[in-house]
């Protein structure tokens, strides 16, 4: 189960380059995050690789706040929707 939770949570980086991080809940103590990464706040300039942080673990805060928010809304873990975190809209 867990390694297609990974491949679902990377594929989403993968296929839509204007999601920067998706995270996916197992439970209210364990959440899989995967992160593109970035060069001083914007996107690489390199096309053809796409770097991928992977985290698995302890919710951070700003987790912990969406946890607590699916929770009062009844949602039951496995959560099965990923949440993204798309980047700002350039200017």
């Amino acid at each position: 189960m867990l390694t297609s939770v990974i491949a679902r949570t990377i594929s989403y980086l993968l296929t839509r380059p204007d999601v920067r991080v998706a995270t996916s809940y197992l439970s209210e103590k364990q959440t899989v995050r995967a992160t593109r990464k970035r060069y001083r706040g914007k996107p690489r300039r390199s096309e053809t690789e796409t770097d991928i942080v992977l985290t698995l673990g302890r919710p951070n805060f700003v987790a912990r706040k969406y946890i607590k928010a699916l929770k009062k809304a009844g949602e039951p873990f496995p959560v099965k929707k990923v949440h993204l975190i798309c980047a700002a809209a350039s200017r």
